[in-house]
């Protein structure tokens, strides 16, 4: 896993926590605000894809939902 890798993955999973913006950006070595915006974007859009697929079972999501950031 590469540094770039570990950080996302940190920050996704720790903004579904409810972890602050400033310290996520803290943890993560961000000095720009829209970094956490996009993995907290990010985790958003993984919690609602999850919920989802709890409804709908392992079916393709609409394509409003399909991913619209590179992982």
């Amino acid at each position: 896993m590469s540094p770039h890798q570990f950080r996302r993955r940190l920050a996704c999973r720790w903004s579904r926590t409810g972890c602050p913006d400033d310290t996520l950006r803290l943890l993560g070595g961000w000095k720009d605000r829209r970094m956490t915006e996009l993995y907290r974007s990010e985790a958003v859009y993984e919690r609602a894809l999850e919920d989802f697929h709890k409804v709908v079972g392992e079916s393709s999501p609409p394509v409003g939902m399909r991913r619209r950031v590179k992982r």
